[in-house]
């Protein structure tokens, strides 16, 4: 109403005073609005500043706070490292506790199929002296049959396991009491039972050697009846273990890592005893081919040449044991090395491509060398 009296008296208004353009930025102002009746007026300030705030050097501080200095950058990628390594390391440990144990390296299926079938062709020496403790029993070491007993009963074993048993050896004494001592004592063989009967079937064996080659450290033995003990007895033949050859491999396709297993007679220390008797076990090792044509001392003084190396376990008792592959076939004959130049862990073992020249002349020869 004021302004239409004045424009009615025909008084100018007076204008208002526009804000400079030179004003400084965020200069406080105050906005008013008013209804008809100029009643209900409201003010909205802007944000409050301090007595020493400028507001041109505020929006620059505001701008270095968005852009970091090099210190601070190098200070954040190095947070953000350490954040990333920890969270790597928790998830790895995270997952190493949730994941399942590792699969063992023998695969043991196999492991089982392949002792049920070689353990068949291993069997036990020992040295049968009447006199003897433990049934007259003294375990010599391990054979393998290379021919069943219907196409002659050979064995293949080691040669300083039976070198007191080839034919012609030098009598340890020289009394006749030492001579009829040892005139009594005998070289056996241990058959084990045929699969699925009974342990305690297993039988003894008289064997006799009929041929040797000291260099490889390599004798042959032939079964030639079942032991005086079963002698008399009419159901004989139904208890008599008969030994089984067991399948001939290949030793010039073996490669460096693949799986081995060694077939032997238990160790001595841990043979049990069955009514006073020595009672022979069979025990297996599992281990991979660690080396190819190695060179090692034998106990006969000899070198062995060509011989097949292996991480799996090859204790005096299973010298002359099978060693066999995957499949259960005999790939060499396991020896034993002589001294302390041979590194603790390694076994070694004549290969099956010699013993396959070696043992046919041994055994049509009689070689004695």
């Amino acid at each position: 109403m004021a302004s239409l009296a004045c424009v009615a008296s025909g008084i100018a208004r007076p204008e208002r005073p526009r804000a400079r353009s030179g004003a400084r930025k965020g200069a406080p102002r105050t906005v008013t609005t008013r209804s008809c009746s100029n009643r209900d007026a409201r003010t909205v300030e802007p944000p409050r500043m301090t007595l020493d705030s400028d507001p041109e050097h505020d929006e620059a501080r505001d701008v270095s706070r968005d852009v970091p200095d090099f210190d601070s950058r190098r200070l954040g990628r190095r947070r953000l490292a350490l954040g990333a390594l920890g969270a790597s390391l928790g998830s790895g440990l995270a997952l190493l506790c949730q994941t399942e144990p590792a699969l063992a390296l023998v695969d043991e299926a196999n492991a089982t199929r392949v002792f049920e079938t070689a353990s068949r062709s291993v069997v036990s020496l020992a040295v049968y002296d009447p006199n003897g403790a433990n049934g007259g029993y003294t375990p010599r070491g391990t054979g393998v049959v290379w021919a069943a007993f219907e196409q002659g009963g050979f064995v293949v074993t080691s040669f300083h396991v039976v070198k007191d048993f080839v034919p012609g050896s030098p009598s340890k004494g020289s009394d006749d009491k030492k001579n009829r001592d040892a005139s009594q004592r005998r070289l056996r063989v241990n058959v084990p039972a045929e699969k699925g009967g009974d342990p305690r079937n297993a039988t003894w064996y008289d064997a006799v050697v009929v041929g040797t080659q000291r260099a490889s450290d390599v004798a042959v033995l032939r079964l030639i009846s079942p032991a005086g003990d079963v002698e008399g007895d009419v159901d004989v033949e139904s208890r008599v273990s008969r030994p089984a050859a067991l399948p001939l491999g290949s030793s010039g396709s073996l490669r460096v890592g693949q799986s081995a297993y060694v077939v032997g007679a238990g160790d001595v220390k841990g043979a049990d005893s069955l009514k006073g008797a020595y009672s022979p076990q069979t025990t297996m090792s599992a281990g991979v081919i660690s080396g190819l044509r190695r060179s090692v001392p034998s106990k006969n003084g000899t070198t062995i040449r060509d011989a097949v190396q292996t991480d799996a376990e090859i204790p005096e008792s299973s010298a002359g044991a099978a060693l066999v592959d995957s499949n259960g076939r005999l790939i060499g004959v396991a020896v034993t090395t002589y001294g302390n130049t041979v590194s603790p862990g390694l076994g070694f073992a004549v290969p099956v491509d010699d013993l396959l020249k070696i043992v046919p002349a041994l055994i049509t020869l009689h070689q004695i060398s």
